[in-house]
């Protein structure tokens, strides 16, 4: 998608933003000029629906892999009660406080500026919107719109504990009990007579980090069950986000990691089987440090999560061309 047409879905919502607030005046409609206005406002938001883009998407193979495991990720998402939006850095230690957290919507259909002829996925919280379009994600926040290539998106799936003070999700694995008022060793503090003993609950955590602008957004999901079918989409996803679709070359980034790392990885692609008595027996190494690298791995896609009576997978084929590219921050 260029520019040209970001520009283009920008003047569009403006219009329809225009259209919604002169449409308003038709509530004061026996006052005849208030009325033409709410008139006016309604023919701008047509207009702006007339203006829609239409773009119709031929994928090809490798491109409708990684748009099909996005959208099975968001089929799994729908099938949980609840998804939330955390907005408090530190609900790791749930012995502190209860977070703050903001009700995230899943919408599965093209936005009003946008017709396309595919599904498209998106989430809607607060007054910012993710669309999820086979190039990239379609940002929207505030008065600006831009599109984010999968290349510049991290997705890391895992669990976190929050302590809960209200209702909580049907689906919701309760794992422990705290006060609501407690000291930092998590005993109950005893300035507080109507003190009570609250669930914490176990909850699936997808963090998103958009690179180039070191932007977060931390998505919690009520249903613990789907962590490992998650996991597996996003290690897919992750595998295919690396790779240039128009080439048979795969970027994988390094980081400061294991200096280990690329030959491990290329190993593994090469012999594409993986396991921890591989590592050390080829490298050496002990048992943790095998098992850190494995870990690696499946962050960066290489990989996939363990499954029950399957292992693991390699998911980067053995002819294929790789390429360790390592960030400019780092030495």
């Amino acid at each position: 998608m260029s520019n040209e047409s970001l520009q283009q879905i920008k003047k569009v919502i403006l219009l329809d933003k225009v259209g919604s607030v002169l449409a308003i005046f038709l509530i004061l409609g026996f006052f005849p000029p208030l009325l033409m206005i709410g008139i006016f406002g309604l023919l701008l938001k047509c207009f702006a629906r007339i203006g829609a883009q239409t773009r119709d998407y031929y994928l090809k193979d490798e491109e409708q892999k990684l748009y099909n495991n996005i959208c099975e990720i968001f089929q799994l998402l729908k099938t949980s009660n609840n998804i939330w939006r955390v907005i408090s850095q530190d609900y790791y230690d749930y012995k502190n406080e209860i977070v703050k957290k903001l009700p995230i919507k899943i919408v599965e259909k093209s936005p009003f500026f946008l017709r396309t002829n595919i599904k498209i996925y998106g989430l809607l919280f607060e007054k910012n919107k993710m669309y999820f379009l086979p190039e990239g994600i379609l940002l929207l926040y505030s008065n600006d719109i831009q599109l984010i290539s999968y290349t510049n998106v991290k997705a890391i799936c895992k669990t976190c504990k929050i302590i809960e003070k209200d209702n909580i999700s049907k689906d919701a694995t309760v794992v422990d009990m705290a006060w609501e008022k407690s000291n930092r060793d998590g005993s109950p503090d005893l300035r507080f007579k109507t003190n009570r003993r609250v669930p914490v609950c176990e909850y699936l955590e997808i963090d998103l980090t958009v690179k180039p602008y070191n932007g977060k957004c931390n998505i919690i999901v009520s249903n613990l069950s789907l962590l490992a079918r998650i996991k597996e989409d996003l290690g897919v996803v992750s595998s295919i986000m690396l790779t240039d679709l128009n080439s048979e070359k795969l970027i994988i980034e390094l980081d400061d990691g294991d200096p280990l790392f690329e030959d491990v990885s290329r190993f593994i692609i090469k012999n594409q089987k993986v396991s921890t008595v591989l590592l050390q027996h080829n490298y050496g190494i002990n048992y943790n440090r095998a098992n850190r690298l494995i870990e690696e791995m499946q962050e960066k896609g290489i990989i996939s999560p363990y499954q029950e009576n399957e292992g693991r997978r390699v998911l980067v084929p053995s002819d294929m061309v790789v390429e360790f590219k390592r960030l400019e921050n780092n030495k």
